[in-house]
């Protein structure tokens, strides 16, 4: 259909790969979008999930909360987490904005927890405008030795 002839010849395409290129520099690269609840802005708010052999920690950075606003619910391997300011939805009709970089008083995140998480040992805590999530991790069978007489 398309050959060296047509209008559609490399130099064409390669004006494109340049202009991405330079956008790129100038703004920066937009990271690898590897999972459908990951954002091409990476999401508000910002949250990081670290583990080691024993919890799955879960740490979301949202200052201005309190620790009644947020509703957490899991059900199978998603860990859900909503949030919503009760005064802040009055100030969204009425306030004159000259920078509003928080665009709504709402958090909706979700995080896949690995399969050996124990969703029945979950503890939370707020403080200091971050939410702590300690979820622990099912004990693996070690293995049983059987002597032989």
């Amino acid at each position: 259909m398309f050959n060296s002839t047509s209008a559609f010849n490399e130099g064409f395409f390669n004006q494109f790969r340049q202009l991405q290129t330079e956008l790129e520099n100038a703004f920066g690269r937009l990271p690898d979008i590897s999972d459908i609840r990951q954002s091409a802005r990476q999401g508000y708010p910002p949250t990081v999930v670290n583990s080691d052999e024993n919890a799955i920690v879960v740490k979301l950075f949202a200052a201005g909360y309190e620790a009644s606003d947020f509703a957490i619910t899991v059900e199978k391997n998603l860990l859900k987490i909503e949030a919503s300011k009760q005064d802040a939805a009055a100030d969204v009709e009425t306030a004159r904005y000259h920078l509003r970089e928080r665009v709504s008083p709402r958090i909706n995140r979700v995080v896949t927890l690995p399969e050996d998480a124990n969703v029945d040992e979950i503890s939370a805590e707020y403080k200091h405008g971050v939410l702590t999530l300690t979820i622990a991790r099912v004990e693996k069978a070690s293995p049983r030795v059987v002597q032989v007489q």
